[in-house]
């Protein structure tokens, strides 16, 4: 039975661009326990993979990655911080607009239907945006 798991292993990786595989295999072995789902995974990143290949012929050159930066707000006043030499911390974040959950799913879609395959989440105190919850929910559940 082990040779028959190793095998599709094998046939997975061998089926995949070696840049993932080369990231992917050793956080595998480190992280066993993902291994069940790691085929769904792997379809996911051929299919974002193909989709990006198709845009490229176009003229289109899309990353793999999308950089979200969910809010500037902050509710800490940090030396150095750009949020604070914005003035976007303490009370000064107040009345100020934000995007909404409308917003970021169409914004997480589009990036989706572009190949996007990875979302990073980065700037801000994600839970001083008022909708931030329903922001992650709507990461994970796609």
């Amino acid at each position: 039975m082990k040779s028959g798991i190793l095998e599709k292993i094998d046939l997975a990786f061998k089926s995949v661009n070696p840049r993932l595989s080369k990231v992917f295999l050793p956080w595998t072995v480190r992280n066993p326990r993902y291994i069940r789902g790691s085929a769904k995974l792997l379809e996911a990143f051929k299919e974002s993979e193909s989709l990006r290949d198709s845009l490229l012929k176009e003229g289109l050159v899309v990353p793999p990655i999308m950089i979200l930066g969910i809010t500037n707000r902050c509710n800490l006043k940090c030396k150095g911080c750009f949020a604070n030499a914005l003035g976007n911390s303490g009370r000064a974040t107040y009345g100020k607009r934000t995007m909404d959950s409308e917003d970021w799913d169409k914004v997480i879609d589009q990036g989706r239907g572009l190949g996007i395959f990875t979302f990073l989440v980065a700037r801000g105190e994600l839970f001083v945006n008022p909708h931030g919850s329903h922001f992650l929910s709507g990461l994970f559940l796609r």
